[in-house]
């Protein structure tokens, strides 16, 4: 059984955690966290404003050209929250594939409980790289909480959807612990990259058209890889090394890991649910006889007019 006794304080943000802070993380403390959450929203917001800005003036011909049938989705807004959507996806996935990669055969301990001195310099420095991307994610869903709200299509599933995961940043980052559950829970977002394809062009080139369906095959390939799989994976080792003891988790009060557990838990049969509808449509795409415009649930429980959410699964 994998003990694993070297760790520095867990709570109030790293404060008391040498191994991350202050070197590490951009924040060390509650006063810290709040100033680093303002400067993320603050950038992820003048990001939005600038590809509204700047970019869809060149865009908006070729927009034009191609229009969709759907008339909200011919506005700058639809533009700018898609490819904020992929410069995210594609940023915070990538820097979570190489942090995950050098935990990949940690001790447990190193995997899931709070960043130790004890730990091996590129350990340590793969946990702070899992953090600050944690809070990059963090401020992108606040910020992409308000640009749905200001477009009016906020619906109760999607809300609860990112209350969620800003959950699970808040007390992951609060105890400054399971970098490697961050991590894999990072990288489901590589799948947004595909799904943002799909969503944007469905509607303009139409569902039977070769770039819609290679988007969606895409899409429902990295969904099965990062977010079934993947999600199965790290949920299963984060419950086994709760209930086995493997790590200590000392600091962390046993009502938060039981509720990581529970969620987790609930986010694996979620996927599940979405697998079965996804394959569902790829045999549909594969088999000619229809395309994926059946309406049932996809990612994020949303339906569109496709049946997979109308924006994406973060």
């Amino acid at each position: 059984m994998d003990i694993y006794r070297g760790r520095d304080d867990a709570g109030m943000w790293c404060r008391d955690n040498a191994a991350l802070c202050p070197h590490r993380v951009w924040w060390c403390d509650a006063g810290g966290y709040a100033r680093s959450t303002a400067v993320g929203v603050l950038c992820w917001s003048a990001l939005f404003c600038a590809i509204c800005g700047l970019l869809y003036p060149l865009a908006k011909g070729s927009m034009e050209r191609w229009p969709s049938k759907f008339k909200n989705e011919n506005c700058v807004m639809w533009f700018g929250w898609h490819v904020q959507s992929t410069i995210h996806a594609c940023w915070v996935s990538s820097l979570a594939f190489a942090a995950i990669y050098t935990l990949s055969d940690a001790p447990a301990g190193a995997q899931f409980d709070a960043s130790s001195t004890r730990n091996s310099q590129h350990i340590n420095d793969a946990v702070g790289s899992i953090a600050n991307t944690s809070h990059v994610f963090f401020c992108y869903m606040l910020v992409d909480t308000l640009i749905t709200l200001c477009r009016k299509e906020m619906t109760i599933d999607y809300f609860l959807h990112h209350l969620v995961f800003c959950f699970f940043c808040v007390l992951i980052q609060y105890h400054c612990f399971a970098p490697y559950l961050a991590g894999w829970l990072l990288i489901m977002e590589f799948s947004t990259i595909f799904l943002n394809g799909f969503s944007f062009f469905r509607n303009r080139l139409g569902y039977d058209h070769l770039l819609v369906k290679a988007f969606f095959l895409l899409f429902a390939g990295s969904f099965f890889v990062s977010r079934l799989l993947g999600m199965t994976y790290i949920a299963g080792s984060f419950i086994l090394a709760v209930f086995r003891h493997e790590v200590p988790f000392a600091g962390i009060p046993r009502w938060h890991l039981y509720t990581l557990v529970v969620a987790l838990a609930g986010a694996v049969v979620l996927q599940f649910f979405w697998a079965y509808s996804i394959g569902r449509k790829v045999t549909k795409v594969l088999v000619g006889g229809s395309d994926c415009s059946s309406r049932e649930p996809g990612p994020g429980g949303a339906t569109g007019d496709d049946g997979v959410e109308g924006k994406k699964a973060s």
